[in-house]
């Protein structure tokens, strides 16, 4: 599970959420990390069903707090070379997706975030996220659009996806609202 709602405000205790939520999943153990500090979760279990959610942030809490340029010292995404575009993951962070069994995205989709959609850094980091799983027709992607509360304005699961081009995206999706509270 990857994406900007993971370290944005009001979306951004999902994590803590689904951790402590029993009524969604039970938390079994912890899964160790392979990938240079990075690819450590935890086992939940669902029904009779047992998986590793494994969140990748884009630095420790203190550093994203700290910093003033997250792109700086952003440990998911490296800027890439030219082409179709201009970040691309880390190698650990490719490894740790590629070696799952799905992809979490999580956004903000409050309309007060409408503007970030729109933001081509945004795009780009979506799109080096999901570049993985254009190789395989199996490899599903759940997107999060989160929002802090009910009351809050949020933007339509359908704009979500529309912003985010996931027509072209060819491993199953869905897009699922997802309220904090």
């Amino acid at each position: 599970m990857l994406g900007p709602g993971l370290e944005s405000a009001g979306s951004n205790r999902i994590v803590r959420k689904i951790l402590c939520d029993s009524s969604i999943f039970d938390v079994v153990g912890f899964s160790a990390g392979e990938h240079t500090g990075m690819g450590a979760g935890i086992t939940l279990r669902l029904n009779s069903h047992c998986f590793d959610l494994i969140t990748l942030y884009s630095n420790t809490k203190y550093e994203r707090e700290q910093d003033r340029n997250p792109q700086r010292s952003n440990r998911l995404f490296v800027s890439g070379k030219e082409g179709k575009t201009s970040y691309c993951l880390t190698p650990a962070a490719r490894d740790v997706i590629r070696n799952g069994n799905a992809l979490i995205y999580v956004v903000n989709s409050s309309k007060a975030n409408e503007a970030a959609f729109r933001n081509d850094c945004y795009k780009e980091q979506f799109s080096a996220a999901i570049s993985s799983l254009r190789s395989s027709l199996y490899f599903p992607l759940l997107v999060i659009a989160a929002v802090p509360d009910s009351s809050t304005n949020k933007i339509a699961a359908i704009d979500v996806s529309r912003m985010l081009d996931l027509s072209t995206v060819t491993s199953p999706w869905q897009v699922i609202l997802f309220c904090m509270t």
